[in-house]
């Protein structure tokens, strides 16, 4: 089974709404549009998002798996998906996003340091944590 979003013709671009609406059942107004028993772990919708569209496409052998010799397409989320109460997983958001291999999104801890600035700036992230 694969899983996506229905972006280009009525709702929004996030996996994180497309991922809650498969787990919670729920549309946006609140009501409860799914029988429990046709709603997904959080393991099974994000299997579906991930492995499950690769293998509809045609890409199961090198992408929807973190593996080597894979696509290197991964996020690192500024929440812990698996954990998270459900009507925070819309609202989860990635702090690092790389694709092919390249960082094409960072922010917070993990945003780019400016040059010559990199251990006063690492420094102060390690104390923040701390």
């Amino acid at each position: 089974m694969a899983a996506g979003t229905d972006a280009t013709r009525a709702s929004s671009y996030s996996p994180w709404l497309s991922l809650w609406w498969l787990v919670t059942g729920r549309s946006l107004d609140g009501v409860d549009r799914r029988a429990p028993e046709h709603r997904l772990t959080r393991a099974q919708a994000l299997t579906a998002y991930t492995s499950g569209s690769a293998w509809s496409s045609f890409e199961e052998n090198d992408r929807g798996h973190l593996r080597p010799g894979a696509r290197a397409d991964f996020a690192v989320l500024d929440r812990d998906y698996f954990t998270v109460e459900d009507d925070e997983i819309p609202s989860l958001s990635s702090v690092l996003t790389v694709l092919g291999g390249e960082v094409v999104h960072s922010s917070g801890a993990v945003a780019p340091v400016p040059p010559g600035q990199g251990d006063a700036a690492r420094s102060s992230v390690g104390r923040a944590k701390e």
